[in-house]
């Protein structure tokens, strides 16, 4: 297998998370016109009561098949043996969902007027069992991902603007969301053939997997409810304005934070491989890196996000909303310790085999999450829902941190703090010399985003930041 260039992949990634968290935020405001109050309630309870069974359907599948087929993936033979296997039990979880849900469905009379965009939107289960994105992920084919997903993207906008116009585009609105999410899936099972050859196996020689499965899928159901828990309890103890406000700031906070884990995201696979050649050191290099270049651009993400988040709110939400900032202050602060609790968890312990104890780091975190809440929130209402998210990610963060330096040489994966610090200052220099010279207006915003940017790389580049100073040398040698 030919090794791709990790920063390459890493950009790739990032623009193919950017996309994913613009492209909702193109047709949201389209369709909460067009569809309707009511028509937009059917379609989200809809599509929360499909995203259950999908999650059943996909177990622990993904994060374990990235991680053994990366390991294994130099070797042709065990290659398609082992995405035999996986798929096999993917075909037996999702089978399975689709069960259930159908009798769930069809067996509860509160459910008759979801139904058929119900079973339109489930049909996400089968299309995404054969698009075996893991597959791709695990040979790092991120050229062939990022390309199929942003063409995909496109095409369900120009679909959506197209063929939904009124109130009763509900349905038609369903199809284009599962076309968005799984279209490509009958083309991903197209090119999987130059990477292994599937097969379906006999259930009861694939017990080796499952224990490693399960923890991943409840490590998932965990980190579902940690997520989710906040939300649900501002809105019974403290009404819709509260979740309202809420929402917009974890909104702002999920885009940012989507874009960034989209760096994170392409490090599993080329660390799980690396696992596999036994070579410590060149893993504990490796993991230094990109933990190096996530600093890099985290931490002025999250300082730029402190110092914007008033406009930020205002912008996208409106000044009905400008609440929502110091909620969004705390959420900022818990970004960098999110990313970082992301990487050491799932990038780092989970290729070193180590997921029985992300999962109880996860779900002792996620536990005292929802007692925080309920002790918090009555008295400090949507910032008191951020402030037990940031203790969440920040003690998730400091555990895995500390477990995954047990199983690693020594690395330099602080070096550049310094430098980025430095970065830093002159963005917040930024800030308030256009804040001072031009008040709250939009120059103020455009001139500090401008500034803030291109000074910040030319700063991380003559301190010579390797990650920044690599990455211009090596467009300095392709011109």
């Amino acid at each position: 297998v030919k090794k791709t260039s990790l920063k390459i992949n890493m950009l790739l990634s990032a623009l193919k998370g950017l996309m994913s968290a613009v492209f909702p935020l193109i047709s949201f405001p389209y369709i909460s016109r067009v569809l309707g109050v009511e028509n937009l309630g059917k379609y989200n309870f809809a599509s929360t009561f499909v995203l259950y069974f999908v999650l059943v359907a996909n177990l622990g599948i993904t994060p374990y098949a990235i991680r053994e087929c990366a390991i294994v993936r130099n070797e042709r033979e065990k290659v398609d043996e082992l995405a035999s296997d996986i798929f096999t039990i993917n075909v037996v979880s999702a089978f399975s969902a689709v069960i259930v849900m159908l009798f769930i469905l069809f067996g509860t009379e509160k459910l008759q007027p979801y139904r058929l965009t119900i079973i339109i939107l489930a049909l996400q289960i089968p299309l995404n069992l054969i698009g075996v994105e893991w597959l791709f992920s695990a040979f790092e084919d991120y050229y062939y991902i990022t390309i199929r997903s942003v063409a995909v993207q496109f095409l369900s906008i120009v679909m959506l603007f197209c063929f939904v116009r009124s109130e009763n585009s509900l349905v038609i609105y369903s199809i284009i969301t599962v076309i968005s999410s799984a279209g490509a899936s009958v083309l991903n099972w197209y090119n999987a053939k130059k990477y292994c050859n599937i097969r379906l196996k006999k259930v009861y020689r694939l017990k080796k997997h499952l224990k490693s499965i399960f923890i991943l899928f409840a490590m998932t159901v965990a980190g579902t409810i940690y997520s989710s828990t906040d939300i649900t309890i501002l809105g019974v103890i403290c009404g819709d304005t509260s979740v309202g406000l809420y929402s917009v700031s974890t909104k702002i906070y999920s885009v940012v934070k989507t874009v960034i884990s989209s760096i994170v995201l392409v490090s599993i696979p080329r660390l799980s491989s690396i696992v596999g050649t036994k070579d410590d050191k060149n893993f504990s290099e490796t993991a230094g890196e990109i933990y190096s270049i996530l600093l890099t651009f985290a931490i002025p993400a999250m300082i730029g996000l402190i110092l914007l988040r008033k406009n930020i709110v205002a912008i996208l939400a409106g000044l009905e909303y400008t609440q929502a900032q110091s909620s969004l202050l705390i959420l900022a602060v818990s970004l960098l310790f999110a990313l970082g609790s992301y990487f050491w968890g799932q990038s780092v312990l989970i290729p070193l085999g180590k997921e029985k104890y992300v999962f109880c780091v996860t779900a002792i975190f996620a536990l005292l999450n929802f007692a925080l809440n309920i002790i918090l929130i009555p008295r400090y209402h949507e910032n008191a829902a951020a402030f037990t998210t940031l203790l969440a990610e920040a003690g998730s963060f400091a555990m895995f941190k500390l477990k995954a330096h047990q199983y690693m040489a020594k690395s330099s994966e602080h070096h550049n703090l310094g430098k980025i610090i430095v970065g830093t200052v002159w963005i917040i220099i930024c800030n308030y010399s256009f804040l001072r010279i031009f008040g709250n207006s939009i120059i103020y915003i455009c001139g500090t985003i401008i500034t803030s940017v291109v000074g910040y790389f030319l700063i991380e580049y003559f301190l010579k930041n390797e990650v920044v100073s690599d990455a211009i040398s090596k467009i300095k040698f392709k011109n």
